[in-house]
Formats: C-alpha cells, structure tokens, sequence
C-alpha cells in the first residue's frame, strides 16, 4: 500500500485483522517471542491503519514470565479514518523477560 509505515525489509512485520457486519464478536492477538529484558529507553513503534470508523478495539499488552499482564496502551480512537498514524509506546527497564 503505498505511504504505509513499513520497511519493506526482514526488520518489520505487517497484520491485518479484517472484519465484517453481524453480532459475532471476536478477537485476534499477536504475540512476541520472550524478550530477556529492556532497558529504560525501550519503547515499541509501530503504524495503526483504520479503514472504517466502526473497527473494533487496539490494545498493547505487556506480559511478564511472572504471567502478570498489564495493559500499557490503548487505541484512544482519535485515528479514524483511512490515514496511517505512528503510534510510540514507552516499555520502560525490565529487568527479567517479557512478551508484548
């Protein structure tokens, strides 16, 4: 797609979650591999595409091996639209690892 946010290299990855009309609800998830820790500048970028204004909810959850989960972001909805929008999440200093 032209003026998309990807690299066009291995260094990146593209999802897409497609939905349709009806009263069936559901969910797709994307898991990282075990990341063994970060430093305090740690943050994840990456582009949020919204083609309609009724998609559904983004969420960014951080899961340590402890299995303690903490949402750390969620989409505020202010990018509605067909326009790509950078989004920037501060991960902060892990100290053990962790999945986004």
């Amino acid at each position: 797609m032209p003026g998309d946010m990807t690299t066009n290299t291995s260094r990146g990855f593209v999802m897409t979650v497609a939905g349709g009309s009806g009263s069936f609800a559901g969910s797709s998830r994307l898991v990282s591999e075990r990341i063994a820790s970060a430093a305090a500048s740690c943050r994840v970028k990456f582009g949020l595409y919204r083609n309609r204004d009724k998609d559904g909810t983004l969420a960014l959850y951080l899961e340590e091996d402890s299995k303690l989960t903490t949402k750390i972001w969620t989409d505020p909805r202010t990018t509605i639209g067909r326009t790509w929008t950078s989004i920037t999440v501060s991960i902060g200093r892990r100290r053990s690892g962790f999945r986004l």
